[in-house]
């Protein structure tokens, strides 16, 4: 089935999905709300490693549940052009059921600040989050409010046309049944902006040492965070870039889980990063195999970033690895 032109919806307008089940027409009045691409329509069935994630996922979260834990919004900062949005943020299952905070928010609770401190001192700790699936979220860009649902790995990951927000720097609210609100923002880029910069993480920002595996391994799930080197020079020349070019939109991409974007954040900010939206992936199965090919993460991200703003000239950073 593909949208009808012209088509209104009969309530209040909101993402289309499209199921094979039914018309787009009548899948848009319902006010379902999350969006999957027409071509979704004819996947092939899901590979059993992808099966067998998601299952294990699923008992855990009720385990959990069943133990007393709630959820907690961890939002993300997201970007847009005048005419779309992408709202990112994630949902983890959380003892206390409160918020944590990342570069877009933060916590209402004074006891985060410790909680933080506390969850911060080793990486792997994020590794090991449980995601909350199919949680359903609101989305509230003004007066206007979106919903949506977590996917398989616990992100929100929306994209809003129309949103009505002039460029700069805007935040979003995000609400869920079983957490606390939180607040992400959003950079709006204006269609006068000619130069963007998007930088890799691993070893062009942040020494991981990934060509040597077991050094990388310790970096990551031994040292504590406050210990993790930058590479020399690099957050200096990104800061020369902002400031002959102060609404030039910076994107980090990476192959990096979205685990450990809080823990990212809180490195840029720490060592004088300009800010700007995480592009991570995730490290499960995928509907076609036992791995996510990271390679394909970074074209795809490309790709749509070319696509969303083609007005803007991008400059790609990339330290030893240059395969994109």
């Amino acid at each position: 089935a593909s949208i009808p032109t012209g088509h209104t919806c009969q309530r209040t307008p909101k993402t289309w999905i499209v199921k094979p089940s039914a018309t787009p027409a009548e899948v848009c009045c319902a006010g379902v709300t999350k969006t999957v691409s027409p071509r979704l329509q004819h996947m092939p069935r899901p590979h059993v490693a992808a099966l067998v994630h998601d299952a294990w996922n699923q008992r855990v979260a009720r385990r959990l549940t069943d133990r007393g834990w709630g959820t907690r919004i961890v939002p993300h900062i997201g970007y847009g052009s005048t005419m779309t949005l992408r709202v990112l943020g994630r949902v983890v299952m959380d003892r206390d059921g409160r918020n944590g905070t990342d570069d877009a928010g933060r916590s209402p609770r004074a006891g985060d600040a410790i909680r933080d401190l506390d969850s911060a001192t080793r990486w792997w700790r994020d590794f090991v989050s449980s995601p909350a699936m199919q949680v359903p979220v609101a989305v509230t860009i003004g007066e206007r409010t979106v919903d949506t649902t977590t996917d398989a790995s616990g992100l929100i990951d929306l994209t809003v046309r129309g949103h009505g927000l002039p460029p700069g720097r805007h935040q979003v609210l995000l609400s869920t049944p079983h957490a606390d609100d939180a607040h992400a923002d959003v950079i709006v880029v204006s269609t006068t902006q000619r130069f963007g910069v998007v930088s890799d993480i691993d070893d062009t920002v942040l020494s991981t040492s990934l060509p040597r595996p077991v050094i990388a391994a310790w970096n990551t799930f031994v040292r504590e965070e406050g210990t993790r080197r930058a590479v020399p020079g690099m957050a200096t020349l990104y800061r020369e870039l902002r400031a002959a070019h102060p609404d030039m939109p910076f994107v980090y991409l990476s192959t990096g889980s979205w685990n450990i974007a809080p823990n990212l954040g809180r490195f840029l900010r720490r060592h004088g990063y300009p800010s700007g939206p995480l592009l991570l992936t995730d490290w499960g199965p995928t509907n076609t195999g036992w791995f996510r090919s990271g390679q394909q993460h970074k074209r795809a991200s490309l790709h749509r970033l070319a696509r969303e703003f083609p007005h803007i000239q991008w400059l790609l950073v990339e330290i030893g690895r240059a395969h994109v």
